[in-house]
């Protein structure tokens, strides 16, 4: 042992250290250790000297520390790996150097900062199923556990001395990195969703979650933390924003589709209407009353499907919310204009309709004249006595409460969601006239305000149909 290469000096110094330092030669012989390395490994030095077996070892730890070595020696760079003595519990930090003289590998017992989080640590146990690992403040990892390395899709002996940002896709390299050092100079948590490149060469997205290790003297050292594969995750969140704009350009179509048929739909409406009309003037008295009954039910159906034509397209622009352009408007002024336009419905069926003070809102005028409108019209035609209707609202924090109250039919509650649904009728047209459509133009303008609309009501009790809208600011 006295004939090592390292020299008196050098010798000296190492036998003064803490920690267990063995040196080997080129050939893998040990041809130096200190005081501290005896103690640990229970041999002399003259013991350990020309000995080229890991059997000095613990068990668990043998083949690692031999895989390092001759890693270490092929690439002449400096490692670190983190080694577990299973029959001790130990755990250590053995730091591989090239030397002139062959291979120094000193051991750091790290046993105390794994087992309890302190300065940041996070506990980090080799047999975690959690994906654990440290890095110093450029990254380089310095200790990874198993369940890192499978995540990783990297061999329990590869190499772990690359900095873990040399493994971010390009495109995000340069600010992840930039981040990095921004935590490392604020001495805070470092939190990220990226994605890295894996032993495999296939990139997976993880969240990464680290804590800064502080030293005594208040600088951070490097970051304890841990990884969380997210890939799944991310195909998932990534296949429902897909289906979600592509149902999103499907219902855009579709809306465009109704649109633009029922536009068309008029003039061919027209046409018909008209040519029926005339026909009728010109052979008035000539055509016998079966042949008038045919002109009348022409009539009709013409009129029947121009409304529907005209509902489609109500409910057409109603669901287009960039068509609505907001403005301050006031309720009660507003109500006045629709119970004018209503006042043949009204006198015809003596409805009675009171209204208290309404407040000021910002919507669309002439699309919320559609919802007071079709409203009322429901309040008249769904009733089998003198229609009696009182329309009211109500502050609630930050948003008005507008009740259609009236002594109508009612609606039995299985039914108070689907009455808001397109073309859905809960009685015949031979009962009541209409096509189901009122009430879902009405939804979709109050949704595009940004409110809520729904119906209380039991049968023969009549219904309360409550909307809400933002309060002004």
């Amino acid at each position: 042992m006295r004939e090592s290469t390292i020299g008196s000096p050098a010798e000296i110094a190492l036998d003064c250290a803490s920690q267990p330092t063995i040196l080997y030669d080129a050939e893998g012989r040990i041809i130096y250790a200190n005081s501290a390395a005896e103690q640990w490994l229970g041999k002399t030095r003259d013991t350990l000297a020309g000995l080229e077996s890991w059997d000095v070892y613990p068990p668990s730890m043998r083949d690692a520390l031999e895989q390092e070595y001759y890693e270490t020696f092929e690439s002449s760079k400096r490692r670190t790996a983190c080694l577990a003595d299973a029959d001790s519990g130990a755990t250590y930090n053995a730091r591989f150097t090239p030397t002139p003289a062959g291979i120094c590998i000193q051991f750091e017992d790290v046993t105390g900062m794994r087992k309890e989080a302190t300065s940041g640590a996070l506990g980090i146990a080799q047999f975690s199923p959690i994906a654990l690992f440290e890095a110093d403040v450029a990254g380089r990892l310095v200790y990874v556990n198993s369940a890192w390395r499978a995540l990783m899709e990297a061999g329990q002996n590869a190499s772990i001395d690359d900095s873990w940002l040399s493994a971010l896709h390009h495109r995000d390299r340069d600010e992840v990195s930039a981040a990095w050092k921004e935590a490392v100079r604020q001495a805070v948590p470092f939190c990220r969703e990226v994605c890295l490149k894996s032993g495999s060469g296939a990139y997976k997205w993880v969240r990464l979650v680290t804590q800064p290790i502080v030293s005594a003297s208040g600088h951070v050292t490097g970051f304890s933390g841990a990884l969380e594969d997210i890939s799944e995750r991310r195909r998932a969140v990534a296949d429902v924003q897909d289906l979600e704009a592509r149902m999103d350009y499907a219902a855009r179509e579709l809306q465009r589709f109704a649109f633009a048929a029922s536009h068309d739909l008029q003039e061919p409406l027209r046409v018909i209407g008209t040519f029926t009309e005339l026909l009728a003037r010109a052979n008035q008295g000539k055509l016998g009353s079966e042949s008038e009954l045919f002109i009348q039910h022409i009539t009709t159906g013409v009129e029947n499907m121009r409304s529907l034509v005209q509902g489609l397209l109500d409910y057409s622009r109603a669901v287009h919310a960039e068509q609505v352009r907001p403005t301050p408007v006031d309720l009660t002024i507003l109500l006045k204009l629709v119970l004018d336009h209503l006042k043949p419905q009204l006198d015809a069926t003596k409805a009675q309709v009171t209204f208290d003070p309404l407040p000021t809102v910002e919507v669309n005028q002439s699309r919320f004249m559609q919802v007071f409108r079709h409203l009322l019209e429901n309040a008249i035609r769904y009733n089998k006595r003198q229609p009696v209707i009182h329309i009211s609202a109500e502050r609630q924090d930050v948003e008005w409460v507008i009740s259609v109250k009236d002594n109508g039919i009612g609606i039995d509650p299985h039914y108070h969601e689907q009455v808001f649904f397109v073309f859905k009728r809960l009685h015949s047209r031979a009962e009541y006239p209409g096509y189901g459509i009122g009430l879902a133009v009405c939804k979709a303008i109050i949704e595009h305000h940004g409110g809520q609309i729904w119906v209380e009501s039991t049968p023969g009790e009549g219904c309360t149909f409550r909307l809400t809208l933002p309060v002004l600011d």
